[in-house]
């Protein structure tokens, strides 16, 4: 994908949260090609991340409750200081680097 377009479609989500809805569009970025992306503290709570390609992907502080995704989490190439839902854990702890990371993840209720 190309930067310009997950610039666009960040913006629009983060104006669909701010908006409670009314205004922006909620990040729709299943099965998108989001390889090395730098997400680093991108606001993706409640976007569609599943099938989403996210190999070397920078997660770093993005906040991510709600998220929706799949084991694709475990091609991430790092997520330190996440925000997730308990709900994820379960795709988190599958990660190859969960010992390392899991200390800064910070999980909040569903």
């Amino acid at each position: 994908m190309k930067r310009e377009d997950l610039d666009r479609i960040l913006q629009q989500h983060q104006l669909w949260l701010e908006s409670d809805g009314v205004k922006g569009e909620r990040a729709n970025l299943r099965g998108a090609n989001l390889q090395g992306a730098d997400l680093r503290s991108a606001y993706l709570r409640n976007a569609d991340l599943r099938n989403a390609s996210l190999q070397g992907a920078n997660l770093w502080g993005a906040d991510l409750r709600g998220a929706k995704f799949s084991i694709n989490i475990r091609d991430c190439w790092i997520f330190r200081h996440v925000k997730v839902t308990q709900d994820a854990l379960p795709w988190l702890i599958l990660h190859p680097m969960w010992t390392e990371f899991k200390d800064t993840v910070q999980i909040l209720p569903t």
